[in-house]
């Protein structure tokens, strides 16, 4: 999850118009215009489109010169023009991050801001890329690191959410002491507890010393949180059940939740249990026969494999 911090209150970077990109999109795909927040988009052409409502005319797609114009603003602008302009470089990159090595250099470079906003918005930029090309911005590890724990929330949360994509495919590198101190400080740790079920999915010695943050956020948190506090403690449970078994009341109750994600995830758990100690949850044999009808195919499938470990 990133965030990028909303211009719509800021002053549009001058000269820029040429530079600017399209793709502020609502839960609904409603495309919204960054500059006054209007939806009434029209196409001009295969690359361009205008507000109706600020008649301002932006392209859909940025080239290199346009990311070296932006970023040139963030060297040079004023204040409100830098997070302007960092706002619209995030904006841009958001589906189709495309990054030369020295555009690279320039985000990475602008991680140690002092202006926050422009901090967590090159953060979200790092983490776009992370997802899909995640070697390509392995170099902005070193700096993105220590921003976990910067004393901007929002900062805080988009290197969070990088260091989430890149521990996919670089989980030794993560700092999980860092990630862990973290947690009990964050009023929803959605991407700090989905690290540690990511590095747990290759490594789950490596998280097991950290179960009990993990117990404690199912205990507390709500979803989309509750979700990878789950998948983490699934993923434990692979390797060692007994964590899953000191909360098996907790997770009992979990198999009759209305969301079908949180018995997916338990049933999952369950059936982990089962394949090392069976007899420890005998006793959630008729639970696991009715979940064998469940509405959702994934979770009358764990349901099923739980109880093949039961027999």
């Amino acid at each position: 999850m990133l965030d990028i911090f909303s211009p719509f209150d800021l002053p549009f970077p001058p000269g820029m118009e040429e530079a600017m990109i399209i793709t502020v999109l609502t839960e609904q795909g409603t495309r919204r215009c960054p500059i006054c927040g209007s939806t009434t988009i029209q196409d001009i052409d295969h690359n361009k489109v205008k507000c109706m409502n600020c008649n301002t005319t932006m392209k859909k797609e940025f080239n290199s010169k346009d990311i070296r114009t932006i970023l040139k603003v963030i060297h040079t602008g004023t204040k409100d023009e830098k997070i302007g302009a960092s706002h619209i470089l995030a904006n841009g990159l958001k589906t189709k991050p495309k990054l030369t090595e020295q555009h690279l250099q320039d985000i990475v470079e602008l991680l140690t801001s002092n202006i926050p906003e422009i901090r967590a918005n090159m953060a979200a930029i790092i983490g776009y890329t992370a997802e899909t090309h995640p070697s390509s911005v392995i170099t902005a590890l070193p700096k993105l690191k220590p921003l976990i724990k910067d004393d901007n929330e929002q900062v805080r949360k988009n290197a969070a959410g990088a260091l989430l994509y890149f521990s996919k495919t670089y989980p030794d590198k993560i700092p999980i002491e860092q990630v862990v101190q973290m947690i009990d400080r964050t009023e929803e740790p959605f991407n700090l507890i989905g690290i540690l079920g990511s590095v747990a999915k290759s490594n789950p010695k490596k998280i097991l010393p950290h179960k009990d943050i993990i117990l404690k956020t199912i205990n507390t948190q709500t979803p989309p949180t509750l979700y990878n506090a789950l998948n983490a403690l699934a993923q434990i449970t692979k390797h060692d059940p007994s964590p899953a078994l000191t909360i098996k009341h907790t997770l009992k109750k979990m198999l009759s939740n209305q969301d079908p994600k949180i018995r997916l995830l338990t049933t999952a758990i369950f059936a982990f249990i089962a394949e090392k100690e069976p007899d420890q949850i005998e006793d959630l044999r008729t639970e696991l026969e009715r979940l064998t009808n469940d509405e959702n195919q994934d979770v009358k499938e764990n349901a099923k494999e739980a109880l093949i470990n039961l027999t």
